[in-house]
């Protein structure tokens, strides 16, 4: 099962959070690559934090938008399934990405968490 833990910081990622548009429209939206917070932007901007229950998730994927923006969620799952080795399955779906027309930064980490106290 995938689940999001973060959203983007996007003009249109605010217009879906205040019911302006719909996810679906949000896809397509002219507007979509308007960032509202950057890394290196003016002033520091407040990163954002997120505790994950790592009992929870035996398998984390780190990714930019040129990831889940090209790919949809079942193909994600289905490589993240499918591939026991954390490397090669980051590199399929940079692969999936450029195959699905890479129109921005593809990067992708997979971490499987081992070893953890129960």
């Amino acid at each position: 099962m995938l689940e999001q833990v973060s959203v983007d910081h996007s003009l249109v990622q605010h217009y879906v959070d205040t019911g302006q548009i719909t996810r679906e429209q949000a896809a397509h939206h002219p507007e979509r690559h308007v960032v509202t917070r950057a890394l290196g932007a003016p002033g520091m901007p407040r990163p954002d934090l997120f505790v994950v229950p790592l009992l929870e998730a035996p398998r984390l994927l780190l990714c930019s938008d040129g990831i889940n923006g090209m790919i949809d969620d079942a193909t994600i799952a289905a490589v993240l399934r499918d591939l026991d080795d954390p490397e090669e399955a980051a590199a399929r779906l940079v692969d999936e990405a450029l195959e699905a027309g890479g129109r921005d930064n593809a990067t992708a980490v997979v971490v499987d968490v081992v070893g953890g106290l129960r």
